[in-house]
């Protein structure tokens, strides 16, 4: 007999980090049939945080000019899900399809006499045009806002599992002609708790199946696991339970409503191996199950390195005992302190903020990551895997160097960070470096002559205040 017992997983709070993303605008020319020139539609629009909780808001503020002949019908807003399987695309699903409504929007359409003064319009003017446009969208002027659905997945970027978010902002028109729009990155999960959260009942949870069991759950007691960095007592048998199936609980402190059915699963093969601070404490049972290097999950979980196998009663010999039956995990591996090294481990984590914390607790990691170059610096924003992250692990380093007594950080620093950080993210990355560059009043314009005319417009008050 084979029984299917259960247990709900819920991830790890987004970064509390304020991330903004502000997209440059958008200018496509407005042809009737994909012939007929009815002048220009230019949109603009920025997410103030990017990282978006589940059921909490997010905002956007908005920037048009209809320098064309014809109406803007409508703002379609539209955030989508899409599901990359092995590199391939494998699933994409829109959960919100709204058309926006902004008072005082600019729809209508313009005469003939604006629309060919806007044709002959020059660079300067046109700059002059998004420093206007920049404004409205940072004062608000056209703002719209909704709740991010409590059923969304998280956004993950694995290396063979991802599932991105973004939304898209399109202006409408009845031209028959392809119509402007913008796409914003965003990054879904349980929002930070200085966000607030929701609580929910635990009941109403989806779930995850877990490890195949033939003993009821009620009949095994909860055991402690030691917090990872703690010695853990005497060693304690129980070998009345040594037949028994491992089975793990996550404890839940905080619940928040209607997390999604996230398809991954956690197996532990030892008490401290897969835990860090940011994760709950677990429970486990019995303590020789805690010991045994294995792991045992449904078939069709998703997990990243390591085998997997599922192991029914029926496939047991009566004379053996359940862990003979186990594929055992391979310990990790001990890495010298490398950049080499460092860059191999994040390319199949998720995690790369963490990975580097951490290694700052290690004496010989701590003085490599104080003492690498710009061009190092740059390699290593360059593996972060999510984008929204790269910031982050560049306010780490940028620290550590500073604070160390081998390198300096200057501006090179971050011009390398802003040629090797995702193209929507350099912005953010402008604000963050330029406090810590020392030679920031000689060399500005060094990282200037990296951004480009929008960049350099909305990084001008990071500069000042770093000045």
């Amino acid at each position: 007999m084979v029984k299917e017992e259960e247990f709900r997983v819920t991830a790890a709070p987004l970064p509390d980090e304020l991330v903004p993303c502000l997209q440059h605008p958008v200018s496509q020319k407005v042809k009737s049939l994909h012939t007929i020139d009815k002048g220009m539609l230019t949109i603009a629009a920025s997410v103030k945080d990017t990282h978006v909780g589940r059921g909490n808001a997010i905002e956007l503020s908005l920037s048009c000019r209809n320098e064309s002949l014809v109406d803007i019908q409508r703002v379609e807003i539209k955030v989508t899900e899409v599901v990359v399987s092995e590199g391939k695309y494998f699933k994409e699903h829109a959960f919100i399809e709204k058309n926006a409504t902004i008072n005082g929007f600019p729809c209508k359409a313009t005469n003939e006499q604006n629309v060919k003064e806007a044709e002959r319009r020059s660079a300067t003017e046109r700059q002059r045009q998004h420093a206007e446009m920049y404004g409205e969208i940072m004062n608000d002027t056209y703002i719209f806002s909704f709740a991010c659905p409590s059923s969304v997945r998280d956004s993950y970027k694995g290396k063979l599992f991802q599932v991105n978010h973004h939304v898209k902002i399109k202006l409408t028109t009845n031209a028959m002609t392809d119509n402007p729009s913008i796409l914003i990155p965003l990054r879904i999960g349980n929002p930070p708790p200085s966000h607030g959260h929701l609580t929910a009942d635990p009941s109403s949870l989806p779930t995850q199946t877990s490890a195949r069991s033939t003993v009821p759950l009620s009949s095994l007691v909860p055991i402690p696991i030691p917090p990872p960095n703690e010695v853990a007592g005497p060693e304690v048998t129980h070998p009345e339970l040594a037949d028994q199936m491992i089975v793990f609980s996550v404890s839940l402190p905080e619940l928040h409503a209607n997390p999604p059915s996230v398809p991954t699963a956690m197996a532990m093969s030892s008490t401290s191996a897969l835990l860090d601070d940011t994760l709950p404490a677990a429970t486990a049972v019995p303590i020789d199950a805690m010991d045994a290097p294995t792991t045992v999950v449904q078939a069709n979980a998703i997990l990243v390195g390591g085998e997997v196998t599922t192991i029914e009663e029926d496939s047991l010999d009566s004379g053996r005992s359940f862990y003979d039956n186990l594929v055992p995990l391979p310990p990790p591996p001990s890495t010298a302190p490398s950049l080499p090294n460092l860059c191999e481990e994040m390319l199949v984590s998720v995690e790369d903020y963490e990975i580097i914390q951490s290694k700052f607790h290690d004496m010989k990691w701590r003085t490599l990551l104080e003492g690498i170059s710009a061009d190092e610096f740059g390699t290593i924003i360059g593996h972060v895997n999510v984008d929204s992250d790269q910031p982050r692990v560049a306010t780490l380093l940028a620290s550590a160097i500073n604070d160390g007594n081998i390198n300096i950080f200057t501006c090179q620093y971050c011009v390398a960070a802003l040629k090797n950080a995702s193209q929507w993210i350099r912005p953010k990355m402008v604000e963050v470096l330029v406090p810590f560059c020392i030679d920031l009043a000689e060399n500005q314009n060094l990282i200037q002559a990296n951004l480009s005319e929008w960049e350099q417009l909305i990084t001008a008050p990071s500069m000042r205040n770093a000045l």
